[in-house]
C-alpha cells in the first residue's frame, strides 16, 4: 500500500508540476501579448499626438485671432459709443442754440411789430369813428341774428342761400 500511495503522490506531484509549467507558459504568452499591445498603443498614441499637435497649434492660433478680433470689436464699440455720446451732446447743443435763436428772433420781431400793430389798430379805430354811420360796428354785426327762409317747405333743411341779416335788409332796403 505504501507503493500505491507513493505512485499516487508522484502522479499528483507530476500533475501539479505540469499545471505550474502550463501556468508559466500562459503567463509568458500573456506578458508577450501585453508587451505587443503596449507597443502598438504607444505607436497609436504617437500618431494621434502628431496629428493633434498641428490641430492644437491651429486652435491656439485661432484663439489668438479671435481674442484680437474681440479686442478690436470692444475698442470699436467703445469708440462708437463715445462718438454717439458726442453726437448726442452736439445735437442737444444745436437744439439749445436753435431755441435761443428762435426766442431772440421772436422777441426781435415782436418788438418791431408791436408799434406797427398799434398804428394799424389806431387807424382802424379812426376809420370806424369817421365812417361809423355807413358801416355796421363789429358788436352790431355779431349781435344780429341770422334768419332762415322756410316759406316753401318748413320740413326741409334750411337753405343758406336765402339767409339775410337785419342790418343787410336795412342797408339795402330789401
Amino acid at each position: 500500500m505504501a507503493d500505491g500511495a507513493l505512485d499516487t503522490t508522484n502522479i499528483l506531484l507530476g500533475t501539479l508540476v505540469l499545471i505550474s509549467v502550463l501556468e508559466a507558459v500562459a503567463l509568458a504568452v500573456v506578458v508577450v501579448v501585453a508587451m505587443r499591445l503596449y507597443a502598438q498603443l504607444v505607436r497609436i498614441l504617437r500618431d494621434v499626438q502628431q496629428q493633434v499637435r498641428p490641430l492644437a497649434e491651429r486652435v491656439n492660433d485661432l484663439a489668438a485671432v479671435v481674442e484680437s478680433i474681440t479686442t478690436d470689436v470692444k475698442s470699436a464699440t467703445a469708440r462708437a459709443a463715445a462718438g454717439a455720446e458726442k453726437a448726442g451732446a452736439a445735437f442737444q447743443t444745436a437744439v439749445d442754440v436753435a431755441k435761443i435763436v428762435r426766442g431772440t428772433a421772436h422777441a426781435s420781431v415782436v418788438s418791431r411789430a408791436l408799434p406797427l400793430i398799434g398804428i394799424a389798430r389806431g387807424l382802424r379805430v379812426a376809420y370806424r369813428s369817421l365812417f361809423a354811420d355807413r358801416s355796421p360796428t363789429t358788436s352790431q354785426a355779431r349781435s344780429s341774428r341770422v334768419r332762415f327762409s322756410r316759406d316753401r317747405n318748413p320740413d326741409a333743411t334750411p337753405n343758406h342761400s336765402h339767409t339775410v341779416t337785419d342790418k343787410t335788409e336795412a342797408t339795402h332796403g330789401t
